[in-house]
């Protein structure tokens, strides 16, 4: 399978000067207008509510024992909250903020899922092509759709789920090499089940869906996000790894790193969050890199009607079932109840080594929480979180009324 994306990356030329970050895999809850609209203006939250979002964030860092927290709170005509709870880097001892820059895993398909339906909406692609017209080489080609790939329901080998697998392997063993997507996918075997037939959560897809992208385009996933959905919301300090470079000084990660991990931390050989390999690997399945402000800025938008056309959001939130719960996922979107109260939600969690994230929207009321911490497999601490920082919001709103 070595060769049937000879000729299909156009990674090897970045975007431009900036840098982003990678995510492996998504920990989903129940196991786990137009685009191009002006960004709203920055509106700050009364001091009550900022207070009662702090201290939420206080007591939740303190009760989960994470080493940094950042969080932001999108609130419909009253503003954006953003804060901090912890230290970004436990050896400067730097506070964490609503604007310190952190890997955020797997909620990078958001925005890749969202890039390919406004393509679809401006005909560049369609979601129901097949992978075949513009990845003629890969098994199944004919087969897959677009639209499978962005919803997990391709079959495609789940490589990164094996427990002995050699990818892994190799992403351990050369923590500072940059990988490119022919070689992240070199790893896949046979389909697993026939398109379309069920649901399995895989990365993998997303690489795919990075290179459609690409080929659709004739430009860079990172070029594409910035022109398509960053620039006309202001989000500049949303970037794609390995494509771009991060600016400012990012949040350090902390978890069960290997021997080999840690050596290359400590010498500083790596470019990218957390490591380069990883990184690098993840690319459209989980590589950016940004802030908290910014992907509750991104997840407002996003959801509530900024970013899609009707018809494109009607897409993305086509939730599938999953399993027999009351969870669904749509297009990069996932769909569960609030551990909270039960509430539905919309967005994503995602998790990489030393990191967790969770964006969360209450499609009832609008309002949307990012949250994003420093430690590894605490993407279950950041839902709670973002949860918890929601219903405050409600609960601040019923006792004005």
């Amino acid at each position: 399978m070595a060769d049937h994306l000879a000729g299909d990356e156009q990674m090897t030329k970045p975007a431009c000067s900036r840098l982003a970050v990678p995510a492996i895999a998504l920990v989903l809850a129940f196991a786990p207008g137009c685009g191009g609209s002006a960004a709203r203006p920055t509106r700050h939250v009364d001091r009550e509510l900022a207070e009662a979002l702090q201290n939420t964030l206080d007591e939740q860092r303190a009760i989960t024992g994470l080493t940094g927290v950042a969080a932001a709170v999108e609130i419909p005509g009253e503003g954006l909250w953003s804060g901090g709870s912890g230290v970004a880097d436990r050896a400067t001892g730097a506070r964490v903020t609503g604007h310190t820059p952190f890997p955020i895993g797997s909620v990078t398909k958001t925005f890749v899922a969202a890039l390919a339906v406004k393509l679809a909406t401006q005909r560049r692609l369609r979601l129901d092509d097949a992978l075949a017209r513009w990845l003629p080489g890969w098994p199944n080609a004919g087969r897959i759709s677009v639209r499978q790939l962005l919803g997990h329901r391709s079959g495609i080998d789940n490589f990164e789920a094996r427990i002995t697998d050699p990818y892994q392997h190799a992403i351990d063993a050369h923590p500072s090499r940059t990988w490119s997507p022919r070689r992240t996918l070199s790893y896949a075997r046979r389909p697993e089940f026939a398109p379309g037939s069920r649901f399995d959560y895989n990365n993998a897809n997303y690489i795919l869906a990075g290179l459609v992208i690409e080929r659709a385009t004739g430009s860079s996933v990172a070029r594409e996000l910035h022109r398509q959905l960053l620039d006309p919301l202001k989000l500049d300090d949303v970037v794609l790894q390995p494509q771009e470079r991060v600016r400012g000084t990012p949040a350090h990660g902390y978890g069960a790193y290997t021997r080999d991990e840690r050596r290359a931390l400590r010498a500083k050989r790596t470019r990218f969050l957390p490591y380069d390999s990883i990184a690098s690997s993840a690319w459209t399945g989980g590589g950016i890199v940004a802030g908290a402000a910014a992907v509750a800025r991104w997840g407002d938008a996003l959801l509530r009607d900024d970013v899609l056309d009707p018809s494109g959001r009607k897409q993305l939130l086509s939730f599938v079932a999953v399993d027999d719960g009351p969870a669904g996922y749509g297009l990069g979107v996932t769909r569960i109840r609030s551990p909270q109260d039960g509430t539905e939600l919309w967005g994503h969690d995602g998790s990489l080594p030393g990191f967790g994230s969770s964006l969360w929207h209450l499609p009832s009321r609008g309002i949307t929480a990012a949250v994003l911490a420093n430690d590894g497999d605490s993407s279950h601490a950041t839902r709670d979180t973002a949860a918890l920082l929601i219903k405050a919001v409600v609960d601040h709103q019923a006792k004005k009324r």
